[in-house]
């Protein structure tokens, strides 16, 4: 408890001292000075009454007690930053069913929510401007599209945009204001694009094809052959991805429903492969292993499925969206805490867009809002001569109802060796290729590492969080018991030895006296 409070004045301290060093000092001395021949007039007055003396001192403290009012907020907020939610904010946007995507729209660090509610076969889509003080939220209509929209950065700017397709197959893309309106298209940044048919309730992939650590987005475009419709490419469900126990082998997890009962939720597991067709090296198989879940989820209808690191540890949990026998829709975790000493990589990269909140003094680091379309791959070697190589995309999010993580995880699987080298891609446009990438090189396993890319300049700035391994704690304890056992076996031997010592002593003693007689 003393730690924490030690934690909580040292962060209060901190933040008085950065906010005194921003303010204009002169501009307090001076909104003091007038307050106080403000209160001085209203007291000169001697035909007035005390209600009115005090009214008047009332309206000439309202700037100071302002100013002290907004001080007090931050540093409550500051004394509260203790991982819990302490208060909430709701909007109503409607009856009808809706769903939702987050972003930073207006670059101010704070994150807005873009709603798509579907009305028959359109999507109707707003956007949803948190204030400045976060409590509460100013609606932009946007245009009427035929799919869901996704919120990603499209020009670069650290700034979410909105980009989607109308009826007609010709693409929306938005760009907003630092207020959050809607400002201008951005349609010109894909010069060659081609009209094309979405496959409805189908969300877009996001993949690097290129190698240049920049997102490329994967539209699921539907063709006409033979009078017939197909999905190009073809796929279908709603598989959520990660990496669980091999190394660079993705898994996926999945509800799978069979006829009249309700959704399971099952692990797909990457294996081996050795009679595969077409020289294919690994298969998808159904893990038989059943999860442990809560009453309530068990008895309730899963409808959704997605890899989850709850414990942000590099272990992937699973995180659920079910409907319970009897009231609404609710979210779970099952945690999955055994799955073998596998080591991880996770990164995460946050927008450039810092502000005036982002101090060197704070702890805070970097806007906090996940840069959605940030690449990133790595290289090591293996234990058995070889290498590991795998490359991954930070998703962005968009309005289709898929449960995706804001941050890369890699599985490294059960090799100690360190990561050679890591790059990672930031989603921007510059000639400067150090100015969109950043390697690191020597990385030790299961570490966390956030990125935060420059808003101006070429200065990267990263941090690095280390996760011990199960088995160094394991082998560290195993030491610590054979340590303890070598010390219990040599105070043994040295107690034994004294007690020959003694009995030796002993023995001489009486031989002497028996000589002298």
């Amino acid at each position: 408890m003393g730690s924490t409070m030690e934690a909580t004045q040292m962060k209060v301290k901190s933040a008085v001292d950065a906010m005194i060093d921003e303010m204009d000092r002169k501009y307090l001395r001076d909104m003091q000075k007038q307050m106080f021949l403000c209160s001085a007039n209203c007291c000169d007055r001697k035909t007035s009454s005390r209600e009115v003396v005090e009214s008047c001192v009332e309206k000439c403290n309202s700037g100071m007690k302002n100013a002290q009012r907004t001080l007090e907020k931050e540093l409550g907020g500051l004394q509260l930053e203790e991982g819990v939610f302490t208060n909430s904010t709701s909007f109503q946007v409607g009856d009808e069913t809706v769903e939702c995507s987050l972003g930073d729209f207006n670059g101010d660090t704070k994150l807005d929510v873009l709603v798509s509610t579907k009305k028959k076969k359109d999507y109707h889509h707003s956007v949803w401007i948190s204030s400045s003080l976060g409590d509460q939220f100013i609606e932009y209509k946007l245009d009427v599209l035929s799919s869901q929209a996704l919120a990603i950065d499209v020009d670069g700017n650290g700034w979410h945009d909105v980009l989607g397709f109308y009826e007609n197959g010709s693409m929306y893309c938005m760009t907003f204001t630092r207020s959050g309106s809607p400002a201008i298209a951005c349609n010109y940044l894909f010069p060659s694009f081609v009209k094309l048919n979405p496959y409805p309730k189908v969300p877009h992939l996001y993949v690097d094809l290129t190698g240049d650590h920049l997102a490329e987005i994967v539209f699921m475009d539907t063709t006409t052959s033979n009078g017939a419709t197909y999905l190009t490419p073809r796929m279908w469900g709603r598989f959520k991805n990660g990496w669980r126990e091999t190394p660079t082998a993705i898994n996926l997890v999945a509800t799978l429903v069979e006829k009249q009962s309700l959704g399971q939720i099952k692990v797909i597991d990457n294996i081996p492969c050795t009679n595969c067709d077409r020289n294919g090296t690994r298969r998808f198989e159904i893990n038989k292993s059943i999860f442990i879940q809560p009453k309530e989820v068990a008895l309730g209808e899963i409808k959704m499925a997605s890899f989850f690191d709850l414990k942000e540890d590099g272990s992937l949990d699973i995180l659920i969206e079910y409907k319970p026998f009897e009231g609404e829709t609710k979210f779970s975790f099952i945690p999955c805490d055994d799955k073998g000493d596998v080591t991880f990589l996770k990164v995460t990269v946050f927008t450039s867009m810092c502000g005036k909140r982002c101090i060197s003094s704070s702890k805070e680091l970097g806007s906090g809002v996940s840069w959605g379309g940030a690449c990133a791959s790595f290289s090591m070697s293996d234990g058995w001569g070889g290498s590991l190589k795998g490359a991954a995309c930070q998703i962005p999010s968009a309005t289709h109802r898929a449960l995706t993580p804001p941050y890369i995880l890699f599985g490294l699987g059960r090799s100690p060796n360190f990561v050679d080298e890591l790059i990672i891609g930031a989603p921007r446009y510059s000639d400067s290729l150090t100015a969109r990438q950043h390697t690191l090189k020597q990385i030790v396993p299961n570490s966390r590492i956030v990125v935060i890319p420059p808003e101006d300049g070429f200065h990267w700035l990263t941090r690095l969080y280390v996760t011990p391994s199960q088995l160094i704690l394991q082998s560290l304890a195993v030491i610590a018991l054979v340590c303890t056992m070598l010390l219990m076996v040599v105070a043994f031997l040295h107690y034994r030895e004294r007690k020959e010592d003694r009995v030796e002593r002993q023995q001489q003693s009486h031989r002497f006296h028996f000589d002298a007689m």
